[in-house]
């Protein structure tokens, strides 16, 4: 079952892009504020960044790494959001 779950995480991480990011050690709420600045220097959705990015830091579990994350932190993420 372990084995299973590992295997599961990696294929996870690696379709979210998070592989390269664990290497880095980067915590995810530092990474994300770094995309933010790159979505400067290219048109259109800064200010749909700058929006996630004030959800995200009302999040009380946001310092972590992206290793951490998983289905369930996500699920909390979105629960923790306003409704629209």
């Amino acid at each position: 079952m372990a084995y299973r779950i590992e295997v599961m995480s990696k294929i996870q991480n690696s379709l979210f892009g998070l592989e390269i990011l664990n290497r880095k050690r980067i915590k995810f709420l530092d990474y994300f504020m770094e995309r933010i600045e790159k979505s400067k220097m290219s048109d259109g959705n800064t200010d749909q960044w700058n929006s996630a990015l004030k959800h995200i830091e009302n999040f009380d579990q946001v310092n972590i790494y992206p290793d951490q994350i998983h289905e369930r932190w996500m699920e909390d993420l979105k629960k923790s959001m306003p409704k629209l």
